[in-house]
């Protein structure tokens, strides 16, 4: 995911005339096309193999909250 700044990068740079409006279109289509070609270039990050899996869990609490984070927590598990 990107984000396309066209908040700060185009609309508050840019006076509110109508001369101006046109410059300000192409600049935010700009601002689209850098996202897109951003996100293009994006891979996503290797996970880090030296990581210690650990299974156990504690749920502390036996209300609505605590039963249903344990029943999640085991089905996330199982998957």
């Amino acid at each position: 995911m990107s984000r396309a700044n066209l908040r700060e990068g185009v609309i508050w740079c840019q006076p509110e005339t109508e001369e101006a409006r046109e410059t300000t279109q192409e600049m935010a289509a700009d601002y689209i096309r850098m996202g897109c070609a951003e996100v293009k270039k994006m891979v996503l990050p290797t996970g880090n193999p030296n990581a210690a899996t650990n299974l156990r869990l504690l749920v502390v609490g036996g209300g609505i909250s605590g039963m249903t984070a344990a029943l999640e927590a085991s089905k996330a598990v199982t998957k």
